[in-house]
């Protein structure tokens, strides 16, 4: 096989592999609409306040408040870590039931109340 044609199906391979959309492992939303200072707060509370994580003492952002997480929720940090990778919280997991309450509270705009 001559290198022009070696690069050409190359390239077309490349080509190919990056058209190609990433599966979501997202959880779909359950329906809910699940607001900071309705459900959210609880399970933000419980999941990643502990450890110093993110809580008041935290070494890592806040997430006390509805002020403290917005930006993060803005920057869609909260979204890709928790929901896109599923790498939060540290060491633990969400349940599919969290995940999907979590997912609506992001599709309805993050409501505060």
């Amino acid at each position: 096989m001559n290198s022009k044609r070696f690069f050409l199906l190359l390239f077309a391979a490349v080509l190919i592999t990056a058209s190609c959309k990433k599966q979501s492992n997202r959880i779909a939303c359950d329906g809910s609409a699940p607001t900071w200072n309705g459900q959210v707060l609880d399970i933000v509370a419980t999941s990643c306040w502990g450890s110093d994580c993110h809580g008041a003492n935290a070494k890592s952002t806040d997430y006390t408040t509805y002020a403290n997480i917005k930006p993060i929720l803005l920057n869609g940090k909260f979204e890709n870590r928790v929901l896109d990778l599923r790498s939060m919280p540290q060491n633990d997991f969400l349940a599919d039931s969290t995940l999907a309450k979590l997912q609506c509270w992001l599709e309805n705009g993050f409501p505060e109340s």
